[in-house]
């Protein structure tokens, strides 16, 4: 069977005008699981959504793998939903990002208060209650996201069957969200237990699925030892 490796961003500018950019320990995060890439050898086929913060975590993922990288298909259906969006629909006052950030420097920790208020405005986003109010809804999203895996499953089985001696180690770099769903569409699961899943995704963790023309599988979910056996202050959620 083909082993497609779902691979989240490393973190990210949580909370700053520009979310799309990997901090520091983001880039740390990608070379660190780059460099313990190696034991498995090069990927042999390489998907990314079209983020900056997908790009910048491929990039310091093979600076870490210290190969050259295969070719790469940018496949924007692997891309994050919009935050800022589902942010000011659930308080349209935070479409000033000064008025956004005003209000959440008066609690004791700013960026925990900003991630309770971010967690409810995605709640909402998901409840179907309110689906014309964004640019993207929640079923649409899930619908890009399926559609992006099936695109991968039916591009790379098309390639086994052109040649079937190929070994398919197959990375994409994508975001929390997209692997979320691809997830949940595999195994079955309902809104709150992918919302729950969702939620214990660490920044550049390793989902790992199997796949044939028959069948697709999951093998393993949200592996961050690279992290953890590195430095555990590496470790984080946004």
């Amino acid at each position: 069977m083909a082993s497609l490796y779902l691979i989240r961003h490393g973190q990210a500018s949580f909370g700053q005008a520009d979310y799309d950019l990997l901090s520091e320990k983001g880039q740390k995060q990608a070379h660190v699981l780059g460099q313990s890439w190696r034991a498995q050898g090069q990927p042999s086929y390489c998907y990314c959504g079209s983020l900056l913060r997908h790009e910048q975590t491929k990039h310091h993922f093979f600076l870490g793998l210290d190969q050259a990288q295969p070719a790469t298909v940018s496949h924007s259906g692997f891309n994050e939903f919009d935050h800022q969006d589902i942010l000011i629909k659930y308080q349209p006052k935070w479409r000033a990002y000064d008025e956004m950030q005003g209000h959440f420097r008066r609690f004791p920790d700013p960026k925990k208060a900003l991630a309770t208020a971010f967690d409810s405005a995605v709640i909402r986003w998901m409840s179907g209650e309110h689906d014309e109010d964004y640019k993207e809804s929640w079923p649409v999203f899930k619908v890009r996201c399926i559609q992006a895996l099936q695109d991968v499953i039916k591009q790379q089985t098309t390639i086994k069957q052109d040649n079937p001696e190929i070994h398919q180690n197959i990375v994409v770099f994508t975001s929390g969200g997209p692997i979320t769903v691809m997830l949940s569409h595999v195994l079955g699961l309902d809104r709150q237990q992918g919302l729950a899943l969702n939620q214990q995704l660490r920044n550049t963790s390793v989902t790992k699925l199997l796949f044939d023309k028959h069948r697709v599988s999951v093998d393993f979910y949200n592996n961050y030892s690279h992290l953890s056996q590195h430095n555990a202050e590496l470790i984080s959620f946004r």
